[in-house]
């Protein structure tokens, strides 16, 4: 560099030349122990472009950084492949990308695009087809199943426990028919319907029955376990309703329609007492082939009933609902019958409910039971309407009723079944009779045929009906509605033309209305009396004609 140096010049030797043995030049040794900058042609620290202080192969320290572009001083590989984490779209090599892997380590973690509540990458790479098996084919795989062999997407309560292991029914009435979708490993009475709120009393299937000793709660009787295929009437002390957990959380035992297997039923009988195994519901359109072809002829539950007619079904029985049992009516040849599969639209679909029947018209559930079928209905002055309802008497009691909805509509009819509350109900070879109530008037007309069929248990009938014009004997019908505010409804039926005297009277025995005291034509009357002018209170409607003599209690509410 043209500098004396060395000797006694105070000067080293050479040592105003860099590293590119440039005199005076600028180039340096660099992080990466590289000569670079002045006039090499190099960015100082060319070989680490990313900044990380890890030096790219090639360097003169002898770095090799893994991601050459990418700041990545710790280096991290967990695949050990040519790329580090960094710049590694895959760092496990489990098929799934970084940017949707849940643990970018771990090979056996990564998502659940299924839904299944497996691992997609649980076999040690992303397979949504062999993340898990699932033998119950409900789409949650087996190791996450809270209901092994039953269906973990239904949970209608909203109670974060599968329906399928979960068995809640509600007992509406003293006398439920009912099934279950699933039994626990001790199905015994004892264990599944004792020491309970709902009072149970009683447990009764086709052609067997159990009751419990009240003071030892002990089942005595032919029935002492409850079955996956079978129907049973619930009967309990009270006729309030009931909400009833009948497994409770966490069911170890059998699921009724495990692996979808469904339960194969033999009809070997005319009317058969059959469970509903599934805890989804379905339309009973499902199976209206059986109808079309006469193998079923029709189905009765608990107060509902669908007849075959020209290869449909008819009537209030709609759907088929976890919890109920059924009666088929079949030609009991012995042919085998299974229900669909229920479909994934159940999930959603609540079961139907029937209109509440006025307060007038209320009667109890029997465990015996026929239904009538109306066709149609000819009435003289006006016609029947949709909302009007159609009531059955056994003499003067009232045994059923159901609001008219159109063409064969079905008036459940009750029979007497031992119990206090349902005395003066049909029995065997009664003929009910019949009663239209028209909403908008509060008329209530007698209703005939020629001939209706006598009542029998589970006798399904097809009827059409014709007003009354003159009806057989006196009668004074309750009043509609009852209690009232300030309006109310007297029928009455006259077979004769006669004198009749209708009068109101007070708690006190005083005459506050004078209704009709007049001639009337036979046949059926209706008169209305407004209390607009009279205080709350009970009230008397009195009527006399000739011999006859009745009197009825009603409460005026304002």
């Amino acid at each position: 560099c043209e500098v004396c140096s060395g000797g006694n010049s105070d000067h080293i030797a050479d040592i105003d030349k860099d590293c590119n043995d440039d005199c005076f030049g600028q180039a340096i040794i660099d992080n990466c122990a590289d000569c670079s900058g002045g006039n090499t042609g190099n960015e100082v620290n060319y070989n680490d472009p990313d900044e990380d202080t890890v030096c790219n192969s090639g360097a003169t320290n002898g770095n090799e950084d893994n991601c050459p572009n990418t700041a990545n001083m710790e280096q991290s590989n967990f695949d050990q492949d040519e790329s580090g984490d960094a710049c590694d779209t895959d760092d496990d090599n489990d098929g799934a990308e970084d940017n949707v892997d849940s643990d970018d380590n771990n090979p056996n973690v990564c998502s659940d695009d299924d839904g299944d509540q497996c691992d997609d990458c649980s076999a040690g790479a992303y397979d949504i087809a062999s993340d898990g098996s699932d033998l119950d084919q409900d789409g949650i795989c087996d190791i996450a199943d809270q209901c092994t062999g039953g269906d973990d997407r239904n949970d209608s309560d909203g109670d974060g426990t599968p329906n399928d292991c979960d068995v809640d029914i509600t007992l509406q009435h003293q006398n439920s028919l009912v099934s279950f979708w699933a039994i626990p490993d001790d199905a015994s009475l004892s264990n599944m319907i004792s020491n309970h709120d709902c009072d149970f009393q009683a447990i009764i299937g086709e052609g067997a029955a159990s009751a419990m000793e009240p003071e030892t709660m002990e089942w005595f009787g032919s029935v002492q376990e409850l079955h996956c295929d079978l129907g049973y009437w619930v009967k309990r002390g009270n006729d309030n309703s009931c909400e009833y957990n009948i497994i409770g959380d966490g069911l170890e035992g059998e699921y009724c329609s495990e692996y979808d297997e469904g339960i194969v039923y033999t009809f070997d009988e005319f009317a058969k007492l059959i469970s509903y195994p599934y805890s989804i519901i379905q339309d009973i359109s499902g199976i209206e082939g059986l109808c079309e072809s006469g193998y079923i002829n029709g189905i009765i539950s608990e107060g509902i009933a669908a007849t075959c007619n020209n290869g449909s079904f008819y009537g209030s029985l709609t759907d088929f609902v976890p919890g109920k049992g059924y009666w088929f009516q079949s030609e009991g040849s012995g042919d085998e019958f299974s229900y669909p599969i229920p479909s994934d639209d159940g999930l959603t679909r609540t079961a139907k409910v029937m209109p509440v029947v006025p307060d007038q018209f209320t009667f109890n559930q029997s465990i015996r039971q026929a239904f009538y079928f109306v066709e149609d209905i000819d009435l003289q002055h006006s016609s029947i309407s949709i909302g009007d309802w159609l009531i059955a008497y056994n003499e003067n009691t009232i045994v059923g009723a159901r609001m008219w909805t159109g063409e064969l509509t079905d008036i459940p009819v009750m029979g007497f079944d031992s119990e206090d509350n349902t005395l003066n109900y049909c029995k065997e070879g009664d003929t009910p009779h019949f009663k239209v109530f028209k909403t908008q008037t509060g008329e209530l007309l007698t209703l005939g045929q020629e001939t209706i069929p006598a009542w029998n248990d589970l006798g399904m009938y097809t009827i059409n009906l014709a007003e009354k014009l003159v009806p057989e004997s006196f009668s004074l019908d309750r009043a509609y509605p009852n209690p009232f505010n300030p309006v109310t409804t007297i029928n009455f039926a006259l077979p004769i033309k006669t004198k009749v005297l209708l009068e109101v009277y007070d708690i006190n025995g005083r005459i506050t209305k004078l209704l009709t005291d007049s001639i009337l034509e036979p046949g059926y009357h209706s008169i209305v009396w407004n209390a607009s002018n009279n205080s709350s209170g009970i009230y008397f409607i009195r009527m006399q004609s000739g011999e006859f003599k009745s009197m009825q209690k009603l409460m005026l509410v304002k």
